[in-house]
């Protein structure tokens, strides 16, 4: 006798594949921001992943804050070095924050002129609307340039 396929359960399959089930180990942090964002459900906090990443960038620029502090008070060579790496890597992870923000701003820009146009709106979209979408978009585009001097430096071994 053949095996009945089961029938699958709330949203549809994103491939023709099986789906199988995975076991993981989270970090505690990262368990909490993703129950958080899934409002209690893990698995649901997934679909957040680029807002939690995120908040563990901005989590991660803090506690290297503290630590460069720290570093700076023992006012040895090495601390000072290690100090100067935590700097460079913060600079890293703000342009990676702030290129996320803009790029979210400037779809948001986007979004709000497209519905104004037929059939939602009444096809004309309004000054404010586009002023917003160049401002964001130049704005995107000075983070976008800002991370790639930052990628440059890293393939030059610069950083």
């Amino acid at each position: 006798m053949k095996a009945r396929k089961k029938r699958g359960r709330g949203r549809p399959p994103i491939s023709d594949e099986p789906g199988r089930r995975f076991q993981v180990h989270l970090p505690p942090r990262v368990a909490k921001i993703l129950k958080k964002h899934g409002k209690g459900s893990i698995s649901a906090g997934i679909r957040w992943t680029h807002n939690i990443m995120r908040e563990l960038n901005k989590e991660q620029i803090l506690a290297n804050e503290r630590r460069i502090a720290k570093l700076e008070s023992l006012k040895t060579s090495a601390a000072m070095q290690e100090a100067l790496r935590l700097r460079r890597t913060n600079e890293e992870l703000r342009s990676l924050v702030r290129q996320d923000e803009t790029w979210e701003r400037r779809q948001k820009a986007l979004l709000a002129v497209h519905s104004q146009f037929l059939p939602h709106g009444n096809g004309q979209p309004t000054m404010e609307a586009l002023d917003e979408l160049e401002a964001a978009d130049a704005e995107w585009r000075a983070a976008q340039a800002e991370a790639d001097r930052i990628l440059q430096e890293i393939q030059e071994r610069r950083r």
